[in-house]
């Protein structure tokens, strides 16, 4: 964990000052809710093709049960 918080302190603090400035820290803000975003977004266009994959192979057995 300890080595987690330093990695992320290393990574946000762009100017290698020892400090994280206001501008840094909205910076990794901005980039972990992007990040959180994307990945939302990944999630959600999953959902939908899993749906519309479900949606055709019910219409093809509906499909075969009437022929």
């Amino acid at each position: 964990m300890a080595g987690h918080v330093i990695d992320l302190f290393r990574e946000w603090d762009e100017n290698s000052d020892g400090k994280i400035s206001k501008l840094e820290f909205r910076r990794a803000l901005a980039r972990i809710m992007l990040r959180r975003l994307r990945e939302a977004a990944f999630r959600k266009a999953e959902e939908k093709r899993r749906r519309e994959e479900e949606i055709r192979r019910q219409r093809e057995e509906a499909e075969r049960r009437r022929q």
